[in-house]
């Protein structure tokens, strides 16, 4: 095993939780050093870039799989015989969010001891280690690797699996979507403030999963233009939508231009002018916000009211 450093966490657990941690480290430090099968391992805890299971992390090459073998480990020393659950969507928030954490943490070119190589290409397990009571509604972990990983880090009986039900996979799928749709917002954020003649890509996985509902209710996108574009301008419909996911877009969306967007000399009346003749023409309201316009309870304001009556006079003068 070859010694590497790694960011730790800041914080610390109390003193009981610590000998639980220091405990189960060496327990599994000794069974892997001395386990014939595991040709080489790297064995970290409290890493910063493991979210809520931080305690312990492994990962070994071991005889017979075709798959290197990574286990990410929280420990939770309990006091007393209290039942452990992750019933509540606050605990199916945190430690799903962990696993989408450590997923993306895993790169190809990378050769850090854990992240290297694809998720994919990776048997990954996440692992609450407990003092805690169990959950009757659990099963028994059943798998191509569950016997290995019993005997390697079990201290007692099989290895279970937390119980769920459709809700609970329907809120798991509703934080995915909305990981992906910060994603796609920040795209276009980025591709709105570009000053340079800048391509907005369909050619990605992101635009490719969302743009039947990009075309359906975010752009109106024109015909072929004699110079080889389409224009896109927001639909109307979306500026004033309340539709979950679309606010979000929104939201994340106006947040990302106002950080992108750069101070610069610009004349807000005329832009004014082009914004309420035309409203969702992109460039012009991104050249606005921050200053002429605001974005407050999911909606485009003015910062000063009066403005577009004062402009619209102007107009007609």
């Amino acid at each position: 095993m070859n010694n590497k450093t790694y960011r730790k966490r800041a914080g610390t657990s109390g003193i009981q939780g610590q000998l639980y941690e220091t405990k189960l480290i060496s327990l599994l430090y000794f069974r892997m050093k001395h386990d014939d099968s595991i040709k080489q391992f790297s064995l970290a805890t409290n890493r910063d870039d493991t979210g809520a299971f931080d305690d312990i992390c492994f990962r070994a090459d071991v005889k017979g799989f075709d798959k290197p073998l990574a286990v990410f480990i929280q420990a939770k020393h309990r006091e007393n015989d209290k039942l452990l659950t992750f019933s509540s969507k606050t605990d199916l928030s945190k430690y799903f969010g962990s696993y989408l954490e450590i997923r993306r943490a895993f790169e190809p070119k990378s050769k850090d001891m854990i992240f290297g190589g694809n998720f994919d290409e990776t048997e990954c397990f996440f692992v609450m280690y407990t003092t805690a009571k169990d959950d009757p509604n659990n099963k028994t972990y059943e798998g191509p690797v569950a016997e290995y990983l019993n005997q390697l880090i079990g201290t007692g009986g099989c290895c279970t699996q937390p119980s769920y039900t459709d809700e609970n996979l329907d809120f798991l799928c509703k934080i995915v979507i909305e990981e992906e749709i910060k994603t796609l917002a920040e795209q276009l954020a980025k591709f709105i403030c570009d000053k340079s003649d800048s391509v907005l890509s369909m050619n990605n996985d992101i635009m490719l999963r969302y743009h039947v509902i990009l075309a359906r209710n975010v752009f109106e996108v024109s015909d072929i233009q004699p110079e080889g574009h389409r224009i896109a301008r927001f639909k109307q419909d979306f500026l004033t939508t309340n539709k979950d996911f679309l606010v979000l877009i929104k939201n994340i969306l106006c947040i990302e231009v106002l950080k992108k967007r750069k101070s610069e000399e610009t004349d807000e009346h005329s832009l004014l002018l082009k914004f309420l003749s035309e409203p969702s023409e992109m460039t012009t309201l991104s050249k606005l916000l921050g200053s002429v316009l605001t974005y407050k309870n999911n909606k485009l304001q003015f910062v000063n009211k009066s403005m577009t009556d004062q402009s619209i006079c102007r107009t007609g003068c």
